[in-house]
């Protein structure tokens, strides 16, 4: 596939002058800002490019070119993407330059949660070409501009480990094409008791600690080391997807989470253990139209509350109290509730009496499920 986009290197190199928010790029700004939001990432970056070739250099159009050079180019491209991020910190930051990179990293964030989860064609096409490498770069760049910046440290900080923890492992266990090269020469014949070098994607059985090149992945600690500890408001629900602890990120069955934040059964003791393997589907994100179109208002008050524009801000708040005021979870979250209703259908009959049951047994047994759900469970 022919690539639309430059390389940072070839045009963000030639800026004379830190980026900034020129004014006079607000209205185009926003609307490229408003097409990648919709998800045409792509033609919103090549409008970006093509004004940063010239004279602008507004820092909202950098950000929507990087998000699009991520899309265009997957997790390869994260090492230059966040190449730029650094050199835009290098100058004194400012509220304008930490939004665009709140933006950015949210951005890139959706993607990476919506592939991991799908474990689609873009998923596999990831990992045949990261390479160790990549990982390890992610990792440092993340790490020297989690230091620099105050704008979507969160989602960073989530990217960084994701790619560490479920990227670097399911790009490993993929066989990588190898070139053939046409060779003059027999290959020399092996001696049949010669120890077999292993794949880069093996450990050494000869060293007692990986080398510093071979890129190993290390158990997910992020119960000791979660973002619980800082608040951030870029902490929103679908992008707790880079959260997930599955430890199997190249699994293709469809549904998986790749950022919920799920309670190991071993960790509520062997009674809670289930009898049957889990539904495949059972941590998909329950979605909904309502719930997707809830989500657009929650980042669009975000994006005008970020560009000062208040009017529009009250506009979608005053919506959103509307919204929780009247919240119908049902409406919301249908998915999360069907089985319920589908199990409950069946026994309707059988539940009624109990339910107008109000003998002293049932009102301790109902004081148990409030204080304690799983002695209720398993007892």
């Amino acid at each position: 596939m022919s690539e639309r986009l430059p390389l940072p290197a070839e045009l963000l190199g030639r800026q004379s002058r830190p980026p900034g928010v020129d004014p006079h790029t607000n209205g185009v700004a926003h609307k490229l800002l408003a097409l990648a939001d919709r998800g045409d990432y792509l033609d919103a970056a090549e409008q970006a490019a093509d004004l940063l070739r010239g004279t602008d250099d507004d820092v909202r159009l950098i950000a929507v070119y990087l998000v699009g050079l991520f899309v265009e180019r997957g997790p390869t491209a994260l090492p230059d993407v966040l190449a730029s991020v650094e050199r835009l910190l290098d100058q004194p930051t400012t509220q304008a330059i930490d939004s665009a990179m709140q933006w950015l990293f949210r951005a890139i964030a959706d993607r990476v949660a919506f592939h991991t989860q799908q474990r689609d064609a873009t998923w596999d096409a990831w990992l045949q070409q990261v390479m160790p490498a990549h990982v390890q770069e992610i990792a440092a760049r993340s790490e020297r501009i989690l230091v620099k910046s105050a704008g979507g440290t969160a989602m960073l900080r989530k990217l960084a480990r994701w790619a560490t923890t479920k990227l670097g492992p399911a790009a490993a266990r993929v066989p990588k094409p190898v070139p053939v090269v046409e060779a003059e020469v027999s290959p020399p014949v092996l001696d049949d008791e010669a120890p077999r070098a292993p794949s880069w994607d093996e450990p050494d059985a000869d060293l007692d600690e990986p080398t510093a090149t071979a890129f190993v992945p290390q158990p997910d600690d992020d119960d000791e080391h979660d973002d619980d500890d800082e608040p951030d408001d870029d902490d929103e629900p679908d992008s707790e997807l880079v959260d997930d602890d599955d430890d199997d990120p190249d699994a293709h069955a469809g549904g998986q989470r790749f950022a919920a934040a799920r309670m190991d059964p071993r960790d509520r003791g062997p009674a809670f253990m289930p009898a049957a393997p889990p539904n495949p589907t059972a941590d998909a994100q329950f979605d909904s139209p309502a719930l997707a179109e809830l989500r657009d208002k929650l980042r669009g008050f975000e994006l005008v509350l970020a560009r000062g524009e208040l009017d529009k801000a009250a506009i979608i708040a005053r919506d959103v109290q509307t919204i929780i005021d009247s919240f119908d979870p049902i409406t919301y979250l249908p998915s999360l509730f069907a089985q319920h209703f589908k199990l409950l259908r069946r026994c309707v009959h059988e539940l009624e009496r109990h339910w107008n049951d109000d003998s002293a047994a049932r009102r301790v047994l109902d004081q148990l499920y409030r204080a304690d759900l799983d002695g209720f469970i398993n007892d």
